[in-house]
């Protein structure tokens, strides 16, 4: 696939799509680097102001080199792109948050985890994992009882612990 979309880059450069496609090619055969570059590719040639369509597909660009970013754990750019995909389009806002807490997680910035976390728990409040990785965050701090509490509330939504390993927070 990654030959098609590069022999199709190759004949027209102005396609942004096969741009995005092959980035997503990357990513997935873990190319973080190769798939950051076809991303920032993309979101140059974009043009993306323009149009809030075209902003929505900026904001999921955004959101996928932040990805691709935290998987490199380069959290402090991941955290760039996430914050102008939370930014940008708010359709994408509750998948940005918690992976901008998990970056905020990993660089021990935990309050600022709490709040990402608490915020995408206000717009979905029955994702368990959201109960799950804020919890672990409460768990870093040495918050038991607010650990617990989101750990339980995992539970009622039908969070299996026995499947899970709780003790490493990724999206």
């Amino acid at each position: 696939a990654i030959r098609r979309l590069s022999s199709l880059i190759h004949s027209d450069p102005s396609i942004i799509d096969v741009y995005v496609l092959r980035a997503h090619s990357w990513a997935r055969l873990c190319y973080y680097s190769r798939a950051i570059d076809d991303y920032k590719e993309a979101i140059v040639r974009g043009g993306f102001e323009e149009d809030l369509w075209l902003c929505r597909g900026l904001s999921f660009l955004r959101l996928s080199r932040g990805n691709a970013f935290f998987k490199r754990r380069n959290y402090e750019r991941a955290l760039d792109d996430l914050d102008k995909s939370i930014e940008n389009f708010p359709g994408n806002r509750f998948v940005a948050l918690n992976n901008r807490a998990s970056c905020f997680y990993w660089l021990s910035q935990f309050q600022d985890a709490i709040k990402d976390y608490s915020s995408a728990i206000l717009l979905n409040p029955i994702d368990a994992m959201t109960y799950v990785r804020r919890g672990e965050v409460y768990r870093a701090i040495d918050e038991h009882s607010l650990a617990a509490k989101d750990f339980n509330k995992a539970i009622q939504l039908g969070w299996d612990q026995r499947k899970h390993d709780v003790d490493v927070v990724d999206f």
